[in-house]
């Protein structure tokens, strides 16, 4: 049920700003994995860089030809970890990024929705197994077939 400000799930009301706090709080733990990458590939990129500009340096003050591969080697992979570091940059930079209202009002609304089916699960298996001991209890002759029934109408 939605009205212009409040928004309810599981029997709770929240505000426009509450849900978009909520959508926005979703929403970081989403990108974490992209946090990761991105520390990964600028430490990757980084070590490379510190070991192969070094490299390169010495191998451009030879002057015969037999190295020229390990030159033109290292200049390569100078690129390829450069392009990692920047990538990590902008993986790391992008997780960060805050949603408009509009996405955040949207990871809310999956998220709590989530909440809520997940808790009206856990509420049916809770009714079920609390059956299941009523009718043990029946069995048993704890109780009577109209205690039974009373209970089950009342729990299912």
């Amino acid at each position: 049920m939605e009205n212009e400000n409040v928004y309810v799930y599981g029997g709770r009301s929240y505000t426009y700003g509450e849900m978009i706090t909520i959508g926005r709080q979703h929403r970081s733990k989403k990108y974490w994995g992209k946090r990761g990458a991105g520390i990964g590939l600028m430490a990757a990129g980084g070590t490379g860089l510190t070991v192969d500009i070094p490299l390169f340096i010495t191998y451009l003050n030879f002057d015969y030809d037999p190295l020229d591969s390990i030159k033109y080697t290292y200049l390569a992979f100078i690129i390829i970890f450069s392009i990692m570091f920047i990538l990590g940059i902008i993986f790391f930079s992008i997780s960060f990024a805050a949603p408009s209202d509009e996405d955040a009002l949207y990871y809310a609304h999956v998220y709590l929705s989530k909440v809520e089916a997940r808790n009206q699960r856990m509420e049916s298996r809770s009714g079920v197994n609390q059956l299941a001991k009523y009718k043990k209890l029946l069995d048993s002759g704890a109780i009577t077939q109209e205690e039974y029934e009373a209970k089950k109408r009342e729990l299912l």
